[in-house]
């Protein structure tokens, strides 16, 4: 006689993977060529802002400043950008729980291993200069007093960000499970409407960056170690940004016409901001100043440059080559892009 067993329900497949964006990972590689620049030229510009300095004693270190006040306004925003942008689908795929512990695996860890063991000797130096002013001076008073994240700074400010969003999304899902519905990705094939809600949110974000320096116009938060805390409505803007354009597929749908005006909004931006500088002097970098709103107020840019690069990525800036950039398996090939990203078209893996 045979026995019956009772069958069991089969587990609810995986959802399959998603093509990997190829574009992507060049955006990624040309935003890491710009961190690296931003240091050397700190490194040896006259902004004091690095473990060790050169200042230049030409004037290379003024233009070394430029670069690193108009590569601040834009650059770590698009890394924020593109950490909200894979945050959903990586909660998505692990769950709430699962994701959380990733994060704090890989996020939390490196940066209490740098808390506990490269920060007491990154402070070696400094505590060797302190002693000649004051010979009494404990060098793990002065690490207890003086601890912050140091160039880990990013990955806090993204483990906060990530661990938000996750508290964020709970409700939601929990109203997706009562309806009997998933939370899933549109299909997004409707045109992308972009200027008019890039214009506003250039605006609104300038404003709000406005307000925030006013509010808190200290250029540095010790133990939290934010060396650029005016940008952090920029930074969690970003990141919200990024949540979005993952669930309607922005990244994917930045059409040529909205490229090449971003593009052109971008340079104009910048130069602007330049001339702003110039014309207003350092008063235009004070919070709460009529010359700070007045460079906030005419400095576009930001949103402009965070557009262009990610359709120059993703698109590219069509010379007439007709060289193949498989941006994912299963789309066609797309023109070459006059930018040295586009030298990793078989994709950074």
């Amino acid at each position: 006689m045979t026995r019956q067993y009772p069958t069991t329900t089969p587990a609810i497949p995986p959802q399959a993977p998603r093509a990997r964006l190829f574009f992507v990972d060049n955006l990624r590689v040309f935003l890491t060529v710009l961190v690296v620049l931003h240091h050397v030229a700190v490194t040896y510009g006259n902004i004091p802002l690095w473990f060790y300095t050169e200042p230049a004693q030409d004037p290379t270190g003024g233009l070394l400043d430029l670069f690193v006040i108009l590569n601040q306004t834009f650059f770590m925003g698009l890394f924020f950008l593109l950490a909200g942008y894979f945050v959903p689908g990586a909660v998505d795929r692990r769950g709430r729980r699962p994701f959380v512990r990733e994060c704090l695996v890989r996020l939390g860890v490196p940066l209490l291993l740098f808390l506990v063991l490269l920060r007491p000797l990154v402070m070696a130096p400094a505590h060797a200069d302190l002693l000649a002013a004051d010979p009494d001076l404990s060098y793990w008073m002065l690490y207890l007093f003086s601890i912050d994240p140091g160039p880990l700074w990013f990955v806090e400010v993204l483990l906060v960000m990530s661990l938000v969003y996750v508290v964020v999304r709970g409700p939601g899902e929990r109203r997706a499970a009562g309806a009997d519905r998933e939370v899933s990705r549109p299909a997004g094939s409707e045109p992308l409407r972009w200027f008019v809600p890039v214009v506003l949110f250039s605006v609104g974000l300038a404003l709000v960056t406005f307000a925030w320096r006013f509010a808190f116009p200290a250029p540095y938060w010790p133990v939290v170690g934010l060396p650029s805390p005016g940008y952090l409505p920029q930074y969690a803007a970003l990141f919200t940004v990024g949540v979005f354009a993952y669930r309607r597929e922005w990244l994917t749908r930045l059409p040529n016409s909205a490229g090449w005006g971003g593009l052109a909004m971008a340079v104009l931006g910048l130069v602007s901001l330049a001339a702003t500088l110039a014309v207003l002097g350092v008063g235009s970098l004070t919070p709460g100043s009529w010359q700070a709103l007045a460079q906030i107020l005419g400095r576009p840019s930001s949103p402009w440059v965070w557009w262009s690069c990610c359709w120059c990525s993703s698109e590219g800036c069509s010379t007439g080559a007709t060289a193949s950039w498989p941006s994912s398996p299963t789309t066609p090939s797309r023109s070459t892009c006059c930018t040295p990203w586009s030298w990793s078209r078989s994709g950074w893996r």
